[in-house]
């Protein structure tokens, strides 16, 4: 699998299709609000990754794709977590994470994609200097720890503020965090499993997707993350708040 930046407007417009119909189909589904445009300013502005079988460079044939920016180019999605002593350009957050694992169902090319997309996620970041990853985990009634294991909840669900649910109702999301030694570990397990990249990283071939899914983070790496959560205030709830 190869994940590579988008540069031409065919690639994403192929992208935000994907997104629309991956949102769409998740749980009772999601869109942003009508009077937002927070999600324009992503997809305009942001760094947009799509996920491609080697060799294939048909923007339709678009497998999973993520968004990254880092806090230097504009600011994040919400107020939570406090990331501010950390360098601006160091801190990135991922969003509009899909994949036609919704659209094809559980087969193998599927979830090969979504697992390179989540490799990618924190590979591409790492390898420019991230010191902290955020990403927003919409809550489903669940432990996103388990869904996210390499990443620490930080604090309570809070309210997405800019997407709805497809009856127009609230919708909540869980900020989580990679950071310091667990982030180091998680790109040395990377680095062991293989990769490859051109120099300005806009495209990567990952050997072996899947590698994401046997991500164990060593104790003292875990509780270095926790204690980082916790002087933040922060504390993983496993429920949606009513």
């Amino acid at each position: 699998m190869e994940v590579r930046l988008l540069s031409t407007g065919a690639e994403r417009e192929a992208f935000e299709l994907g997104l629309k119909k991956a949102r769409s189909l998740k749980g009772s589904g999601y869109r942003e609000k009508p009077s937002s445009r927070w999600g324009q300013t992503h997809l305009l502005l942001a760094d947009l990754y799509g996920v491609f079988e080697d060799g294939d460079f048909d923007p339709g044939r678009m497998l999973a794709g993520f968004r990254v920016h880092s806090m230097d180019q504009f600011g994040p999605t919400c107020s939570k977590p406090d990331l501010s002593h950390l360098p601006p350009e160091a801190v990135f957050e991922i969003g509009e994470l899909w994949s036609v694992a919704g659209l094809d169902g559980l087969s193998i090319r599927a979830a090969r994609a979504l697992f390179a997309a989540r490799a990618g996620c924190v590979i591409i970041p790492g390898l420019k200097g991230a010191q902290a990853l955020v990403i927003y985990a919409v809550a489903r009634r669940s432990d996103m720890t388990a869904v996210y294991p390499e990443f620490e909840a930080v604090g309570p669900l809070i309210r997405y503020p800019f997407v709805e649910s497809l009856d127009g109702g609230p919708v909540y999301t869980q900020p989580m965090v990679l950071q310091g030694r667990a982030l180091l570990e998680v790109m040395s397990h990377f680095w062991a499993e293989g990769f490859e990249t051109n120099d300005d990283y806009s495209r990567i071939r990952i050997k072996n997707p899947f590698a994401v899914r046997h991500v164990e983070l060593s104790p003292d790496a875990r509780h270095e993350a926790a204690a980082a959560s916790a002087a933040t205030g922060g504390h993983a709830l496993s429920s949606v708040a009513a």
